[in-house]
């Protein structure tokens, strides 16, 4: 489990930050199906406004147990539910990639900030390769270096800082089908995978029904895991909302106010 407060120097600021909105604690798990359950009604809504999205995000979390449950609902008049599928090319005679992308979106927590670098524990999902019932679970970092295998993005004032992604340990939730003696009865090109390890720790499942995604994610409090952080009852939870891992940093980046993050104050530990 990664505790930001021991691990990294805390240089995070909260200029013109709002108040954080109250986590209930319920008396009954929601179901990580994609559908809106009347429960929800009694969690607070956070609303929000995204690059790459076409319309105002909804969010809402709770915790039953010791889990945390996120709503998240977003408009899309056409979903996408195929990622690069394989499209047959008749004049070169062979299988080429399609144009389709996937709808999908990355949810950033904020996890610890280092002298030039900031430390985001990620969960993502996708219409095609993640929704099956697993997010897949990793670490990015926006650091001032740029290392050779980072992809250079741009800070809200326009300076550079390049990201580093790196998976959590254990299997990813998808495959890839390359087999191109069955891609003319099968022409996905990612196949779902059973995750292992850390990344098997985030639940998550959307539904798209008159012109709305739905997407739910579930997630241990603890998941006693080193490369994840660790939810502590009663403590700030602060995280954005982006639509792709290669997004760029937002209110994430190195030495920007945190007050354009999401803030969700988890509630106290229930009494025995």
């Amino acid at each position: 489990m990664i505790v930001p407060s021991l691990l990294f120097i805390s240089r995070i600021f909260f200029a013109d930050a709002p108040e954080p909105t109250p986590v209930p604690l319920l008396s009954v798990a929601p179901q990580v199906d994609g559908k809106y359950e009347p429960l929800w009604d009694d969690c607070p809504e956070v609303k929000l406004e995204r690059a790459g999205f076409e319309g105002p995000l909804t969010l809402r979390a709770a915790v039953n147990g010791e889990r945390l449950f996120l709503i998240l609902r977003f408009p899309c008049k056409s979903p996408m539910t195929k990622h690069k599928p394989w499209v047959w090319n008749a004049a070169a005679q062979r299988f080429a990639v399609g144009p389709e992308r996937e709808d999908s979106l990355c949810l950033r927590l904020l996890l610890a900030e280092r002298p030039g670098a900031v430390s985001c524990d990620v969960w993502n999902w996708g219409a095609c390769r993640l929704n099956e019932g697993a997010a897949d679970d990793l670490l990015q970092v926006f650091s001032l270096d740029s290392p050779s295998h980072a992809l250079k993005s741009v800070a809200p004032d326009g300076t550079p800082q390049y990201l580093v992604t790196t998976p959590d340990e254990g299997l990813r939730p998808w495959s890839g089908n390359y087999d191109v003696k069955t891609l003319h009865l099968n022409p996905s090109r990612y196949e779902p995978l059973p995750p292992t390890g850390s990344r098997m720790d985030v639940k998550c499942k959307g539904e798209w029904k008159d012109g709305f995604w739905t997407v739910e994610f579930s997630r241990a409090l603890d998941t006693v895991q080193i490369d994840d952080l660790r939810l502590v009852w009663g403590s700030l939870l602060q995280l954005d909302v982006v639509r792709t891992l290669e997004s760029p940093p937002g209110p994430l980046a190195f030495g920007a106010e945190r007050s354009g993050l999401i803030r969700l104050r988890l509630p106290e530990a229930p009494q025995p």
